[in-house]
Order: structure tokens, then C-alpha cells, then sequence
């Protein structure tokens, strides 16, 4: 039987995520270098050949539940994989929070500094990443992001590859209120973008490094 003490128990003053299992999880690592009398973020360009292929990103992936720990756990471990970097050259410096996307997705974000004088000393994982180079810290504070925008709504239904409409919530059935058959919310969502010498930095790579940069101004 649910009593008084089990409900005080399962509710806490910290903040929590209601529905985060729903999400996919992952962690990605804002890493810095120190060179040339300051920091440095440095970045990937994701290879061709896998998902996302060609956009430039931070290191993470997906949380892996027989190898990680935690959250920080998947963030070092994807970083060292995909720079093949020993994870002593890493100092772990931070949580810097979770960012939820509209996708879908739940990102854990934590910030370190790796200890090379350059990124010529990385011998990245070419099946991964096509390329990887840094931008000085110093930029993203004295720079704002250009603002843009994408539409996100929700619809009831999905579209099959043979082009026909799959209900996935049976308005109708569960005699919800009529509106709810077409797609609804059509709300703006904000995208930010930084326009680089090495490319286009936007999305969710680019609200990481402005939320970090916005702190230290």
C-alpha cells in the first residue's frame, strides 16, 4: 500500500525530468585546449560515411549502460574513442547541464580540457570523424550567434514508406477533442548558428558552446 512516507519519499527538492526515459540519452564533451596563451574549443567535423555525416559536432554519443557508469562515464568514454586520446590527458573540469531538443533527445553537456599543445598530437578515428579543428573560446564571448527558426509540430499520425497515413493516437476512439485530429502546436523553435572559417556550427553543437560562452561574459 502507497502510504505518506512513500509519496515524501519519491518526491525531491532537486530537479527532475518528468518522461526523460522517453527520450534518447547521450552526453557529448565541450573540450578545451590551451594554446597560444588561451583556450581553445575544439570541434569535430562528423565523416561522410555515418549519421549526421559532414556536420560539425562535440564529441559524445550514446549512453551505454553495460559500459558507463553515468552520463560523464559516456562523454569521456566517446571522447577518447573517437580522438583515440588516453583518458588521463583529460581533465574533467564539469557539468555544464542538460539540453532537451525538440528531436527527441536528452543531452547531458560537461566541459574538460585536454592536455596537448595541439591538435596535431590527436590521431582521430578517420572511420568517425572527418576532421577536427579549434576555435579560440574568446570568439564565441565576443560573438553572438546569428537567430533562426524551424517550425515543430505534432501530428497523430506517421507516413508509411508506401505513402499511406498510420493513426498513432486514435483521436477519434479516445474521444478527444476534435482539434487534436489535425496537427497541432506549430510552435518556433529558436536555432542558432555561428558562420566559422571552418564552416557552419549550428544547432545543437551551437547552443552548447553559446550557453557556455554566455556564462563566462
Amino acid at each position: 500500500m502507497i502510504d505518506h512516507n512513500r509519496i515524501l519519499s519519491v518526491l525531491k527538492e532537486d530537479a527532475t525530468f518528468i518522461g526523460i526515459e522517453d527520450y534518447f540519452r547521450a552526453a557529448v564533451l565541450l573540450p578545451l585546449l590551451w594554446f597560444n596563451n588561451q583556450f581553445h574549443v575544439l570541434f569535430e567535423e562528423r565523416s561522410a560515411n555515418i549519421k549526421q555525416g559532414g556536420e560539425i559536432c562535440f564529441p559524445g554519443g550514446k549512453f551505454e549502460p553495460e559500459k558507463d557508469h553515468n552520463f560523464k562515464d559516456t562523454a569521456l568514454r566517446e571522447t577518447c574513442e573517437e580522438l583515440n586520446i588516453d583518458e588521463n590527458l583529460i581533465e574533467y573540469y564539469g557539468y555544464q547541464g542538460l539540453m532537451v531538443a525538440p528531436m527527441g533527445a536528452a543531452i547531458d553537456c560537461f566541459v574538460g580540457r585536454i592536455h596537448l599543445d595541439s591538435i596535431k598530437d590527436i590521431n582521430f578515428v578517420k572511420s568517425e570523424v572527418e576532421k577536427i579543428f579549434t576555435i579560440p573560446l574568446q570568439w564565441f564571448i565576443d560573438n553572438e550567434p546569428e537567430i533562426y527558426g524551424v517550425n515543430v509540430k505534432v501530428e497523430n499520425f506517421i507516413q508509411l514508406p508506401d505513402g499511406q497515413l498510420k493513426t498513432i493516437l486514435p483521436v477519434k476512439e479516445l474521444n478527444l477533442p476534435q482539434r487534436y485530429q489535425k496537427p497541432w502546436g506549430n510552435k518556433q523553435h529558436k536555432v542558432l548558428v555561428y558562420r566559422t572559417n571552418h564552416g557552419t556550427l549550428w544547432g545543437l553543437t551551437a547552443r552548447i558552446v553559446y550557453d557556455f560562452a554566455k556564462r563566462l561574459r
